[in-house]
Formats: C-alpha cells, sequence, structure tokens
C-alpha cells in the first residue's frame, strides 16, 4: 500500500494540493486495491504526522509539501 502511494504520490504536479492528493490516493487505493479509506489512509497519517489521530491528512500533506510527504512515507515503509 505505501508503495503504490509512493508511486501515485510522486506523479502529482505542483502545487500539491490537497484536493489532488485525495483524488489520486482514492483512486489508487481505494478504487485500484479495493481498500477501505480507514485501511489505506491510516498508515499515510501515520507517515505524514507520526500519529494514527491527527489534523486533516491531505491538508497536512499539502502544508508539508510534495517533498517531505514522500521522504516521511519513505522513512515508514523502511522501517517496516
Amino acid at each position: 500500500m505505501l508503495d503504490e502511494a509512493t508511486r501515485v504520490l510522486t506523479e502529482v504536479a505542483e502545487p500539491f494540493a490537497a484536493v489532488d492528493t485525495q483524488a489520486v490516493l482514492a483512486a489508487a487505493l481505494v478504487d485500484g486495491l479495493g481498500l477501505k479509506p480507514r485501511f489505506a489512509y491510516t498508515p499515510l497519517r501515520v507517515a505524514v504526522t507520526g500519529r494514527r489521530v491527527s489534523p486533516p491528512l491531505f491538508e497536512s500533506m499539502q502544508i508539508l509539501g510534495k517533498e517531505s510527504v514522500l521522504a516521511r512515507v519513505a522513512a515508514l515503509r523502511a522501517s517496516v
């Protein structure tokens, strides 16, 4: 799931807008992999914020920016 999220997030153009990231992640993870949103987004939320409960995920990703989000997802992926 994290590998697929990384793949689609690298394709999102700048600016790293919340609506864009939500759309591509929903298409890839929820529709593409058949995951429920809770199971699709919780690992991303942990990677991005360090917590299972946090401020809105996609807005947090927008604030952090593409490079930081991808680095955080890669760090979580490397630890599992």
